[in-house]
């Protein structure tokens, strides 16, 4: 059996491969600063989830922005 942490894991590599998929190419070339705006957005999005949405789209909204930081941490916003 996989722990909770393991299947979150699991959870945060498909946002990942979803994000690539959906946004492909759309960072490259646009640099770091670029990549922060995105970051922003997307931590607002949940910012505004953990205020009047459900737990289930907090959880969305987290995976977005973690997908977006892993997206900054593999330097995607670089040509």
């Amino acid at each position: 059996m996989r722990s909770e942490i393991d299947q979150i894991l699991d959870r945060i590599c498909d946002r990942v491969r979803w994000a690539r998929t959906k946004h492909a190419g759309e960072w490259e070339g646009q640099g770091p600063y670029y990549a922060l705006g995105v970051i922003g957005d997307e931590f607002a999005e949940f910012e505004h989830a953990v205020l009047s949405e459900s737990v289930e789209r907090q959880e969305d909204e987290a995976l977005d922005v973690i997908a977006t930081c892993v997206r900054f941490l593999a330097r995607e916003y670089e040509a």
